[in-house]
């Protein structure tokens, strides 16, 4: 039997191998800036969608996630795809993304 051990945070070492060994790769192109992405380690997918904010700055919008925003929406910079980080301002305009962001606007249901 084998046992998961800890890291110094109290995390098992498993569950930070699997946050680090995300391998995701282009599956499907829905349309223009919209994809499906597929990490080959776990089998796990997501709709993302390219866009920019009005200065120039590249974006990547994530659909149907459990983040912050109640929308499901995980607005993140393409060379920053960490689990759990969000861009609300961006980082070269200092502008709210949900602003000048196209397709980053809040979607509220109700």
């Amino acid at each position: 039997m084998t046992t998961d051990t800890q890291t110094d945070t109290g995390v098992s070492k498993s569950a930070v191998q699997r946050l680090v060994n995300r391998d995701w790769q282009l599956t499907t192109i829905l349309a223009d800036g919209l994809f499906i992405e597929t990490d080959w380690n776990t089998g796990d997918k997501r709709r993302i969608r390219k866009s920019r904010c009005s200065c120039g700055k590249p974006v990547l919008i994530e659909y149907s996630t459990t983040g912050f925003r109640k929308d499901g929406k995980r607005i993140f910079y393409p060379e920053r795809d960490y689990e759990g980080y969000h861009v609300f301002r961006c980082v070269q305009c200092r502008q709210p993304v949900d602003q000048t962001v196209p397709h980053a606007e809040f979607d509220y249901y109700g």
